[in-house]
């Protein structure tokens, strides 16, 4: 994703990563020049002799280190204390070096986390005017609560293991290669052979354990059933049938089990053979160079050797782990791509587009829309809503009544048909001006970080000749407001809980009065209050209705239906009626079924207000 900048944090990933991977084998040489050195002091009291100190240690071809600057005196404990020093503050600093890599490879995960999240709001505002918000929802929270993670978690385990284990598996063989080349070839090879086959039998496991899954469902499907129906099989064969197919079953079901608990590859007999004979293998070969008297190889180096062919082998596979979650994570990257490389409408476009001085209807004739994945919302509409009207929507699934709504709201672009805004083309309206002159009125407000006072004129300019609790009043939320400790003044923040929803929703509705927009879309509360609350609430829309031009709610109670001039209904993303409440319930079957699973009195308990 060339959208996303690398984050500040990765020169640490780096860094610390590759001072993590060379402290290692450099471990290992102070190990190795340990053991020389305290072989030398045994053997000198073994000999009971002053025997003076080799002059370097040395591991390997290229590995050397002067006696002198561990300024020994010619004592080898002197000298062992010092590489004691030495091995101490190399695992002091490994320590730091990999706690910063760690954290820096979280946070650069997080980052971008961060910035993809943030790339994804501004394409999904960019693409609302095409597309609208239902019509990306269903892309939009597979990439927030799916693909987003997964591309963090990966990169996290990514950072954690690149460049640290590649810079230290390099330099733990080039260790071993210094050492005895041949010998570390060899282990080598022994470690590629025991890969092969562990890949071999990982892939021939994957493929037979849903089969396994399976088998084990099916015979604890018919121990049940067997268990459940014995006494009426017997009235069908002997008894004794139905005990040898239990036995049968169990069998089955314990030989799966198994199957299913065979503790992983690297515990099956057929590596553990592998295994141990390729192991056996090398520690005879070791041996012969150990004991071939013409050869070099000393106790210390064949120590070091076999640590750093173990740990070389350990950080491949730790490698090879990563990059195959890595490889996992291109699915998730591609659908991030593809959805942030949208093309988005042209603003320049909009500057030729009409706007709408008084709306009095907006019609949809033959309109069809499509999610992002190209599957239908809503298909073939055809509605009139109409200036002065309380048009309510009822839908059988809310995202058909979101989607209707993002339409009227100038959200998304019809697959096919047109929208008409006072006999203009939707397409020839300018949708940030006609949006300026609408307003959505969410279900809990919304309210945003501020007082109440700015709350209320949010996206007004402010008026002090206006007496907002007249307002207030009007929409029966006044009470509520002088309940506040500091009235208009409270602070007050999204998930506000010392107001009730129905009063946020009021709170919304106030907003319509102070701003005068020529359209109100409003998103009922579905939560069920007593009857003189709900009264109220029906009472501050029609209100509402009265000063505005054009007011279309989705409804949730039977109250705002009764009192609608018009309800659209839609069922299978199409229009299954329209008509007033009275009418629907008498020539609309769809409409009675959804009034009964919504207003059923068994369906909920009343909330108290």
């Amino acid at each position: 994703m060339r959208q996303i900048k690398a984050p500040e944090t990765l020169w640490a990933v780096w860094v610390f990563g590759t001072l993590a991977g060379v402290l290692i084998p450099l471990l290992l040489v102070m190990g190795g020049m340990l053991i020389q050195l305290l072989l030398e002091g045994q053997q000198g009291l073994a000999l009971n002799s002053s025997s003076p100190l080799p002059e370097q240690l040395t591991v390997g071809a290229f590995f050397n280190l002067p006696t002198v600057w561990l300024n020994t005196g010619g004592s080898a404990l002197r000298g062992v204390l010092g590489i004691v020093v030495l091995v101490v503050i190399i695992i002091a600093l490994e320590c730091i070096s990999l706690l910063i890599c760690y954290r820096a490879a979280l946070h650069t995960s997080l980052e971008i986390a961060v910035e993809v999240q943030r790339k994804l709001f501004e394409k999904s505002n960019a693409l609302a005017i095409e597309q609208g918000l239902s019509g990306q929802q269903e892309a939009l929270r597979d990439m927030m609560f799916i693909h987003v993670p997964q591309t963090r978690e990966n990169a996290s385990q990514w950072y954690r293991v690149f460049p640290r284990h590649l810079v230290q598996s390099l330099l733990l063989i080039a260790l071993a290669c210094s050492i005895q080349l041949s010998v570390t070839v060899l282990a080598l090879v022994c470690a590629f052979v025991l890969w092969l086959l562990f890949s071999n039998l990982d892939v021939t496991r994957r493929k037979r354990r849903p089969v396994l899954f399976e088998r084990a469902r099916e015979s604890s499907e018919q121990l049940a059933y067997l268990c459940e129906t014995a006494p009426l099989l017997a009235s069908v064969h002997d008894q004794e049938d139905t005990k040898l197919n239990y036995e049968g079953q169990l069998h089955a079901y314990r030989q799966t089990q198994l199957q299913l608990s065979d503790g992983g590859i690297w515990k099956s007999p057929t590596m553990l053979l592998a295994g141990t004979s390729l192991a056996a293998f090398l520690m005879v070969v070791i041996s012969i160079r150990f004991l071939d008297s013409s050869g070099s190889l000393h106790f210390s180096e064949l120590a070091t050797l076999c640590a750093a062919v173990v740990l070389s082998v350990a950080g491949m596979h730790r490698f090879s782990r990563a990059v195959r979650r890595y490889k996992s994570t291109e699915q998730a990257v591609n659908q991030l791509a593809t959805y942030l490389e949208q093309p988005t409408l042209d603003k320049s476009s909009l500057r030729r587009a009409q706007s709408v001085d008084m709306l009095r209807q907006i019609e949809l004739d033959h309109v069809t829309i499509r999610n992002s994945s190209g599957r239908k919302l809503l298909e073939d509409i055809s509605a009139t809503i109409r200036s002065g009207d309380l048009t309510a929507i009822v839908a059988s699934e809310s995202v058909q009544a979101s989607a209707f709504a993002e339409l009227i709201l100038g959200f998304g672009r019809p697959a096919s048909g047109r929208i008409l805004i006072d006999d203009l083309d939707s397409t020839d309206v300018d949708p940030t001006i006609f949006r300026r002159s609408s307003l959505w009125v969410a279900a809990r407000g919304p309210l945003v970080h501020g007082t109440l006072e700015e709350n209320l004129w949010a996206g007004v300019d402010h008026d002090a000749t206006v007496d907002l609790m007249s307002f207030a009043k009007t929409m029966h939320v006044s009470e509520a407001i002088l309940n506040l400790p500091d009235g208009l003044m409270t602070l007050v923040t999204p998930n506000e809980d010392r107001i009730v929803p129905d009063y946020l929703f009021r709170l919304g509705l106030t907003r319509g009065l102070i701003k005068k927009p020529q359209l109100i879309v409003a998103q009922e509360p579905e939560l069920r209050v007593k009857a003189s609350t709900e009264a109220e609430t029906l009472s501050a829309m029609l209100q509402l209705k009265s000063t505005t031009t054009m007011l279309v709610v989705l409804a949730e109670r039977l109250s705002t239906l009764r009192a609608a001039d018009q309800i659209i209904v839609l069922h299978e993303h199409r229009i299954a009626a329209v008509g007033t409440h009275s009418d629907l319930l008498e020539q609309s079957e769809i409409y009675r079924h959804l009034n009964y699973i919504q207003f059923s009195p068994f369906s909920e308990s009343v909330q108290p207000n």
